[in-house]
């Protein structure tokens, strides 16, 4: 092997490490920016999450309060007599029922068309999470074997610059390249 092509197969070496090097930063940069859209649709999610816990137990706390009401003015009316024919009284008592039962039907689909869109954002939430972490577990994979090929580069590049030095120190040390050497010099 000739000094000229060591040197080039180490210069070859050498860009193949750094070529290497960039891509393994740019495979570090997409897990970072990955990462970072999991963190947020996590962090938007849960947001999402606490909003609507909010909305139902406000929701629950109104027909207590509504039911409790009722209750009172029945109990009030009742006292007080205030309900003096029977006929009339259970006419507005089925009247008041069949409303309270219509506004919780209402209430409660309602409550299901929002569970129902909250699923189908969970589920675009759950699916997006699923593909970026598949993205990862691939750059991932890619930042391995980048790795495994850059320590092979470096292996090869410390191995090059031995032998190479190894080759420019031969012609001083030994006996045919002195006597060769001893020749020229000679004619």
């Amino acid at each position: 092997m000739s000094l000229d092509t060591l040197f080039e197969q180490i210069l070859v070496t050498e860009q193949q490490l750094t070529e290497q090097t960039q891509r393994i930063k740019e495979v570090k940069v997409a897990i970072i920016r990955y990462n970072e859209k999991i963190k947020g649709a996590t962090e938007k999610n849960e947001k999402t999450n606490e909003e609507l816990e909010t909305k139902a137990k406000i929701k629950w706390e109104c027909k207590e309060e509504e039911k409790n009401f009722l209750e009172e003015i029945s109990r009030f009316n009742g006292d007080f007599s205030l309900c003096g024919n029977r006929g009339v009284v259970s006419e507005k008592q089925t009247h008041s029922e069949r409303l309270n039962l219509q506004r919780e039907e209402d209430a409660v689909n309602t409550e299901m068309d929002l569970m129902s869109r909250r699923n189908r954002h969970m589920s675009s939430l759950q699916e997006e999470k699923r593909v970026l972490l598949l993205k990862v577990q691939s750059l991932e994979n890619v930042q391995k074997e980048l790795d495994l090929q850059l320590s092979e580069a470096e292996a090869m590049t410390d191995s090059l610059r031995a032998e190479g030095l190894f080759v420019s120190q031969k012609p001083l040390t030994d006996s045919t390249c002195l006597r060769l050497y001893a020749l020229c010099v000679a004619d």
